[in-house]
């Protein structure tokens, strides 16, 4: 008999609950003891609870308010999606240590128009799950979003939401960031994959926007870093990193990287970034080392300051012992040290080498015009090399500046490139052009003459027309710094990032690739 009423309870027990979908209403604000979630007494906990016994996807519907949660992270199971009434609407606080919101194993948690104010644990942790965010917001820097695979699978998708830390951990982990306010981000784990678009990354002190401790694949498209003393720091055996159509401006110290992967910029600006105190030894842009190989095309470098004194060359990129770095059809103006910082190296690009560790820095249909306030006569005010060593070739492109050589350092090659005015660079007359009066360069002004970043424009009858070498302007890819294609009005492509008269590339005129 006792059995039968056992049989009976459980039976009354789940004829109760929900067989499908269910929606459930939370009406009190603070986090009791938890019990049955009732249509006029149901806490914010007890609706998550109810959620996980139900076998489909259930929806927790908060309304306007602050919500407290009191007795632990609240742990999401199966799939179940919070959604409050806006992110200017609805605040959950957390009032201990403990993260405010878990997901279990294999669940697929959603969570939209919430507000965290949490203490300093971080807010939101997923192991072996899916997590969506849409439209959270994370006022205080401590919190963060966390998702972690360890022996499943996890996911994580952020949707115009502002997070100040975004951690995505594990072998096959994948996560999507788009139209979001993110300050730092992560990708760690054997082939964890990151894609960004329309990002905001504001730096916290002395933060790194991005970083990458993984062999797998990171996509950014479409945003803006500014802030931060690392913008990327890249660490992996063989990470592959894409940056699209991306502004780095008002960072306070260099990219870095180490291990053998590559970073790939397209349709790229780097301006008005200036090294902090900290930084003081270090170039404004990019601190190239053995390992990691950079890529350039399309770029932008414009009114950066870097650090000088210190054991690496080039205020805005220093190509150091072993590094490898490709330049195409980019702009490189009014670059230079910090105010206060003396220093004998290069203004805008530097070389170190050894004859044991060559470096790799070669720059294609390039325009590098020396800051106004370097007097012409200072050496180095566009290129430093450093050591016998180096590899630094300069193809078709246009040096509005001098160089500057040490410890046997050289121009080893150089095709189609022009100097104005003289030859500080060593150029091999006949296979380039020197002493060029800047009369003749006939340059105009930084200005936006089509594509994604601005460039300078050489005017009609300008030097630089069709005097391109006809093998060196196979490495340009067809395309100018606009997208524009090479050869332009003439026979010959012209020196240095911009074709005159060049029709635009309609195939990739809306950016798809």
């Amino acid at each position: 008999m006792h059995g039968c009423r056992t049989i009976a309870a459980f039976t009354l027990l789940f004829a109760s609950l929900p067989l499908s979908a269910a929606t459930w209403n939370v009406t009190r604000a603070d986090d009791p003891v938890p019990g049955s979630c009732l249509a006029a007494d149901c806490s914010l906990r007890e609706a998550v609870m109810a959620a996980a016994v139900t076998p489909e996807a259930d929806t927790v519907l908060l309304p306007a308010g602050t919500f407290t949660v009191t007795r632990g992270a609240l742990t999401a199971t199966g799939n179940v999606t919070i959604r409050g009434a806006g992110s200017t609407s609805t605040s959950l606080v957390g009032t201990s240590d403990d993260d405010v919101i878990t997901g279990g194993a294999l669940s697929e948690l959603t969570l939209e128009g919430l507000r965290f104010a949490t203490g300093e644990s971080p807010s939101i942790e997923v192991i072996d799950g899916r997590l969506v965010l849409r439209d959270i917001d994370m006022p205080n820097d401590a919190n963060s979003v966390s998702v972690r695979e360890l022996s499943l699978t996890a996911s994580l998708d952020v949707e115009a939401s502002r997070i100040p830390l975004v951690a995505c951990t594990g072998d096959t982990v994948s996560c999507e960031i788009s139209d979001s306010e993110v300050a730092v981000m992560g990708a760690i784990g054997a082939m964890a994959r990151l894609d960004v678009r329309g990002l905001v990354s504001v730096g916290l002190g002395n933060s790194t926007g991005l970083f990458v401790m993984s062999n797998g694949r990171v996509h950014v498209a479409d945003s803006t870093f500014s802030g931060h003393a690392r913008p990327i720091d890249v660490s992996g055996s063989d990470a592959d990193i894409l940056v699209e159509r991306t502004r780095f401006v008002g960072n306070t110290g260099p990219m870095r990287g180490e291990g053998d992967g590559m970073v790939r910029f397209d349709d790229v600006e780097f301006s008005d970034n200036l090294v902090s105190d900290a930084n003081l030894t270090l170039p404004a842009v990019l601190l190239a080392t053995d390992g990691v190989a950079w890529r350039f095309n399309r770029s932008l470098f414009e009114g950066n300051r870097g650090g000088g004194g210190g054991a690496y060359v080039g205020a805005v990129i220093a190509a150091d012992v072993g590094a490898n770095v490709v330049i195409t059809n980019s702009t490189f103006v009014d670059n230079t040290y910090r105010s206060g910082v003396a220093s004998t190296t290069a203004h805008t690009l530097g070389a170190v080498s050894t004859a044991a560790d060559p470096t790799i820095l070669w720059v294609f249909h390039s325009t590098l015009r020396r800051a106004s306030s370097v007097a012409a006569s200072t050496l180095g005010s566009l290129v430093s090399v450093s050591g016998a060593g180096s590899s630094v070739r300069l193809f078709n492109s246009v040096l509005d500046g001098t160089c500057r050589f040490g410890n046997g350092g050289a121009i080893l090659q150089a095709l189609g490139s022009i100097e104005s005015i003289g030859n500080t660079c060593g150029l091999v007359t006949g296979d380039n052009f020197v002493n060029v009066p800047a009369g003749q360069l006939g340059l105009g002004a930084l200005a936006d003459n089509g594509g994604f970043t601005r460039s300078v424009m050489p005017a009609a009858g300008s030097f630089t027309i069709d005097r391109g070498d006809e093998t060196a302007c196979l490495f340009a890819f067809g395309l100018d710094q606009r997208r524009h294609v090479r050869p332009g009005g003439g026979i010959d492509c012209d020196v240095g990032a911009v074709e005159r008269d060049a029709p635009t590339d309609s195939l990739f005129a809306d950016a798809f690739d």
